[in-house]
């Protein structure tokens, strides 16, 4: 049977890799990507990798973006595998109607997150002794607040043809943040002027209502323009 499992690395990382092997001490950061329901694919190696962190004692840094925050919600959770089958679970079993509004699927979202992480468990997962909670998220801005699908596709194709002109100045559009336990700051984090290069000028804290934007309000949050 094939090795169906491609493992890519930079210089200094492959030398490592070659001279040491692969220890999970010597990694600092796991990421989760976006990805939608394309994630469930990865259910086997996230189940593999939390029972191998289980007993860590250094400090993993993890960041996500939308699923992939989530699946790093579950790996810094105190019980983190049952609190990733009821991630999965209740993905699963979303259902939405035919032409689902923004409202519904802003709703259905937060009821997934709801069904895996409890409010009395928040301070638990921003607490983890080894695991540190860090995700990202996206504001928009000019067109792109606009609630009309036109403004928005107009605001999307400018964003676009921006980006492919230059990078910094998809801040004209988009706002990031960065949203960090307030342990500590993550290795990625550093204070300094606002560019793409250098990207996080200032923090705050922010409040809402529901279990996964408490989490939110419990991190630090770090912003910047791309």
């Amino acid at each position: 049977m094939d090795n169906k499992l491609s493992i890519k690395a930079g210089r200094k990382a492959l030398d490592i890799l070659r001279s040491e092997g692969l220890k999970l001490e010597r990694v600092k950061v796991l990421a989760g990507a976006s990805g939608a329901a394309k994630y469930l694919v990865l259910t086997g190696i996230d189940r593999l990798l939390i029972a191998l962190l289980a007993n860590r004692t250094t400090v993993l840094h993890t960041i996500g973006t939308s699923i992939g925050a989530f699946r790093m919600a579950c790996f810094c959770h105190p019980e983190p595998q049952k609190a990733y089958d009821r991630l999965q679970d209740a993905y699963i079993h979303q259902h939405y109607h035919k032409r689902p509004s923004a409202e519904e699927v802003s709703l259905k979202s937060k009821l997934i997150v709801d069904a895996f992480i409890a409010d009395s468990e928040i301070s638990s997962i921003l607490e983890h002794p080894s695991m540190r909670l860090t995700f990202l998220s996206n504001r928009c801005k000019g067109l792109l607040v606009s609630d009309n699908k036109a403004l928005q596709i107009m605001g999307l194709s400018l964003a676009a043809l921006t980006n492919f002109i230059s990078r910094d100045a998809l801040g004209w559009y988009f706002e990031r943040a960065l949203f960090h336990s307030p342990l500590s700051s993550p290795p990625f984090c550093f204070d300094g002027s606002v560019s793409y290069a250098n990207p996080y000028p200032q923090r705050k804290k922010l409040q809402a209502s529901t279990a996964f934007n408490r989490l939110y309000s419990h991190c630090d949050a770090w912003h910047w323009r791309y």
